[in-house]
């Protein structure tokens, strides 16, 4: 009888080397989240690594999350309209020969 081994099909060796890691350092200290650190290192030194694995070297430096810019937006007024009826949509529909409807939507807001 053949026993079934359950080996790994590749050696566990360590992905992250030190200098990978100062590399992940430096382009964190230049405020990059997680996947442009991926496409920078694949872009630069031409190393592949999941994002998973770039989250787990920026937790064992202990770098703090990104802090979001947030932005301000301000609600425009559409209309300056304040007395009802000063400004209406208007819109005509034909029903039958000879009769037209008009409708007249007031638009307040």
């Amino acid at each position: 009888m053949v026993s079934i081994t359950r080996r790994p099909k590749r050696p566990r060796g360590q992905k992250v080397t030190a200098t990978i890691e100062e590399w992940i350092k430096d382009l964190r200290g230049r405020r990059l989240g997680s996947r442009r650190i991926q496409s920078e290192l694949a872009r630069v030194h031409d190393i592949s690594l999941a994002r998973a694995t770039i989250h787990k070297v920026l937790g064992r430096i202990s770098a703090p999350p990104l802090q979001r810019k947030r932005l301000n937006r301000r609600k425009r007024n559409r209309y300056d309209a304040q007395v009802p009826g000063e400004r209406i949509q208007m819109d005509t529909c034909k029903v039958a020969p000879g009769l037209i409807q008009y409708t007249a939507v007031d638009e307040l807001f």
